[in-house]
């Protein structure tokens, strides 16, 4: 019987129990920085997102933050006019603002006087959707808020007028200061109050003593009229600009946009402390 021989050939190197361990430990490496990498991934995915959210114009990402609203009513008195208005602010399923965005975008506008299209790109909406909710918010803080601005009874005005007014014009009647050239003389006279213009030489030398007297109170106080008139104009800079024609425009049975306007701005300030000091 012949032997049979069989020829077997080796391919590759037959490893050693070292080199396992060596191949071992280098995978086991590679998972580590694998696990490391990941747990980087995500902390740095999660600290995004606080920053996105930050970003975002909500109650949470401003609290606590006054140099954020600085520009705007303080934190509280934001949240209290927020409060008063949630209900009545429109919205739609169409658009990708919150409530309380469109309530910052139009005090933004109002405060800072941002053009509209710098506000679209704050907001990623387009033109026209920053001029409907300009619109329809302004309508809904003017409804709720023009009663902030009202015409206080002789007790409540006797109690909370400033002192300075006191010394110059203390009477049983209500006194209203006004510039010349100012006819609200009927209008003045319907709320039983007298109205106080500074005397002009109009058709003769010199004034009397008396009319210089009257006015140089006038004039003393009326300094302090045209600082709260100055720091409506200064809060809210929409005030300064010259204003598109067709906010004058208004609708059946509505007043002018640029009167809500006026008296949104003059609401907000009589939210913030007076300039003038009642002492």
């Amino acid at each position: 019987m012949e032997d049979i021989h069989c020829n077997f050939t080796l391919l590759g190197k037959l490893e050693s129990g070292n080199t396992v361990e060596t191949t071992q430990a280098s995978e086991s490496e590679k998972m580590e920085k694998m696990r490391s990498e990941f747990q980087r991934l995500t902390t740095e995915n999660i600290n995004l997102k606080e920053r996105v959210s930050e970003m975002k114009l909500t109650p949470n990402s401003l609290y606590g933050k006054e140099d954020k609203v600085k520009y705007l009513p303080e934190y509280l008195t934001l949240m209290k006019v927020f409060q008063l208005l949630e209900l009545y602010i429109p919205e739609s399923s169409r658009s990708p603002i919150f409530k309380f965005e469109k309530l910052m975008l139009v005090l933004m506008k109002l405060r800072l006087n941002l053009p509209i299209q710098d506000l679209a790109c704050r907001f990623e909406v387009s033109k026209s959707t920053v001029s409907i909710i300009f619109n329809s918010v302004i309508h809904v803080l003017y409804g709720r808020m023009k009663d902030f601005i009202f015409w206080l009874d002789g007790k409540q005005l006797q109690l909370t007028m400033p002192m300075e007014f006191r010394k110059k014009f203390w009477s049983k009647r209500d006194v209203i200061l006004a510039d010349r050239g100012f006819d609200i003389l009927e209008s003045v006279g319907l709320m039983s109050a007298e109205v106080k213009i500074p005397a002009f030489t109009k058709g003769k030398s010199q004034l009397s003593p008396h009319e210089v007297e009257s006015t140089r109170k006038i004039a003393h106080v009326r300094m302090h009229v045209e600082r709260v008139i100055g720091l409506v104009r200064n809060k809210y800079t929409i005030l300064q600009d010259t204003l598109p024609i067709d906010l004058m425009q208004s609708d059946e049975g509505k007043d002018p946009l640029v009167d809500e306007i006026v008296a949104v701005c003059c609401s907000l300030t009589n939210l913030c402390e007076s300039v003038v000091p009642l002492d």
